[in-house]
């Protein structure tokens, strides 16, 4: 579901800065690598200081974005108000917004569930684009140059 949700839109990933920058970034990555995708990313509460003033122009392109959100139950109280407030706004703005959270008494469980969760979106989202996930074509070509 949220495959479909982000085809033709410009994903937005949202973390917080208390231990989950790597599967936030590791989620755009995917989305990047395997639906040959732009997506981008940032982190509470950093997100909140200049990016959420960023949120007006263009009217147009924010139109075509999703806000995901990378919650957990471990991230600070005052952090989840700050991405639940910054969701209402982008929201408010045009832009599709999705609350993320696994269930887990374990946070290594809740983060492995995250990351098969944004490894999957990644490759079902690749599918609707008709795009198959595994050459990086790009990649190997800067290597050869690179090289050369």
């Amino acid at each position: 579901r949220l495959a479909k949700a982000l085809a033709g839109r410009l994903p937005i990933l949202y973390g917080s800065s208390s231990g989950w920058e790597g599967l936030t970034f590791r989620w755009r990555t995917q989305i990047e690598e395997n639906a040959k995708s732009l997506a981008f990313h940032h982190l509470f509460p950093e997100a909140t200081h200049n990016e959420i003033s960023g949120w007006v122009q263009p009217k147009a392109l924010i139109r075509k974005m999703s806000l995901i959100l990378l919650l957990d139950p471990a991230i600070h109280p005052r952090t989840r108000r700050r991405m639940i407030f910054t969701s209402r706004i982008v929201q408010r703005q045009g832009a599709r917004v999705h609350l993320v959270e696994v269930s887990g008494r374990l946070r290594l469980a809740r983060t492995l569930k995250l990351l098969a969760l944004g490894d999957f979106v990644s490759v079902y989202l690749s599918l609707l684009y008709k795009t198959d996930p595994t050459p990086v074509e790009r990649v190997e070509a800067l290597k050869r140059f690179m090289a050369s």
